[in-house]
C-alpha cells in the first residue's frame, strides 16, 4: 500500500468520525461507535485509526456540545467520544479479520 493510498484513507476516515456523529446527535453513544467503526476501518489499521480521531473527537464534541447545551450534555458528550475511539479501534483491526493477509 503507498503513502498516497494511505492519507486518503485517512482523510476520509476522519471525515466519516466527524460527519456520523454529528448527523446521528439524536443517539448519544452509537453515534460515536458507528462513526468510528466505519472511519477505523476506512483507515485499516487500529493504531492510526484511533491516532486520526483525536481530531474529529474534538470537533464532535464542540458540535455535540453546542446542540445540546444542557446538564447533562458532558456525560453524553463523553461517552459518544469514548465510543468513537473504542469503534476506531476495533474497525480497524475488523480490516485486517474481513480481508486477510495473503502470506502464509
Amino acid at each position: 500500500m503507498d503513502i498516497d493510498h494511505r492519507r486518503r484513507g485517512i482523510v476520509s476516515g476522519s471525515i466519516w468520525m466527524t460527519v456520523v456523529p454529528l448527523a446521528l446527535f439524536f443517539m448519544p453513544v452509537l453515534n460515536g461507535l458507528v462513526a468510528g467503526l466505519v472511519g477505523g476501518y476506512r483507515i485499516g489499521d487500529a493504531r492510526r485509526a484511533v491516532v486520526a480521531a483525536v481530531l474529529p473527537a474534538g470537533v464532535v464534541a464542540l458540535g455535540l456540545w453546542l446542540l445540546f447545551r444542557g446538564e447533562d450534555a458532558p456525560a453524553w458528550i463523553a461517552v459518544s467520544i469514548v465510543a468513537l475511539f473504542a469503534g476506531a479501534a476495533t474497525g480497524g483491526m475488523s480490516r485486517h479479520v474481513a480481508r486477510p493477509s495473503a502470506a502464509v
